[in-house]
Parts: C-alpha cells; structure tokens; sequence
C-alpha cells in the first residue's frame, strides 16, 4: 500500500493519525529512541509458524515476544521470528522497514499498546513514521490473536 493509498485509508476510517517525516531512518528501537519514547514504538515482527506467517505487532515495552506462549495462542506447535528472506518473500519490505497496516497476513496484537494515547509505527519508508491511537490501529488491522 503506497503513501496515498494509506492516507486514504487512515482519512476514510476516522483514524486519529499523524504522519510524521524525519532526517534519519529508523530501523531499530535505538534509532526510534532519537524521535520518541520507545515504550509507544510498535515493532512489526514477522512469524514463521507451520501454520503460515503472521505479522506481530508488539509494544516496545513488552521487550522480548514469548514464541512459546504464541505456540498456544496460535494453536501452533513452532514459531520462530521469520528470517529476511521470509520477510521479504511474505511481505514485499525489508525487515525494519514494515508498515504497521497493509499487510496481507493475518496479524496478531499485544493489548499492551492500548494502554497509550499513541504508538509509532513503521510505513514502509524508514524516514516516515505513523503516530496512531492504538484503539484505531487495532480496528484496521483486525487481529486474528492477541497477546
């Protein structure tokens, strides 16, 4: 989904959004840190399980995603972090540069992002980062999971 595509998007459903532009890329948390709190970062992790990919989207101050307890919250018997190649082939982006809404695997939601005003994700640019009420986020996305 391009720029526009997306800006529609977010206008069409009501979404309480920002676009925010920015001289240096982010692809980690480290460089988000520069820009904004991380504990409001929301990164994009995408999951290999042998049930297929799904896009996890977690709050930067969860740390770490716990496979084993998306094992049974996906009725999987493995996940693992999908590699960059997986990334690529099941996303069309480079991992550190997914967008937050878009893709086409299913996604999964940690609740604890609801407990902020905002939280910033990637748009497929890394000098472009979506400012998003997490309450909107999770009503585009859908989530087929949460943690």
């Amino acid at each position: 989904m391009d720029m526009n595509a997306l800006t529609k998007l977010l206008t069409e459903k009501k979404a309480d959004f920002e676009i925010l532009n920015h001289d240096k890329p982010i692809y980690t948390l480290s460089d988000a840190s520069l820009y904004f709190d991380v504990a409001y970062a929301v990164p994009n992790l995408i999951l290999n399980t042998d049930k297929g990919f799904y896009s996890l989207l977690i709050s930067g101050s969860r740390g770490r995603a716990d496979l084993d307890s998306l094992k049974e919250i996906l009725h999987c018997s493995s996940v693992t972090l999908a590699n960059k190649k997986q990334v690529m082939d099941q996303t069309g982006y480079k991992p550190g540069e997914l967008p937050l809404i878009g893709l086409s695997i299913p996604y999964v939601f940690d609740r604890l992002l609801l407990q902020h005003p905002f939280v910033y994700g990637g748009l497929g640019n890394p000098l472009s980062t979506l400012k998003i009420n997490p309450y909107d986020l999770k009503k585009l996305i859908q989530p087929i999971a949460e943690i």
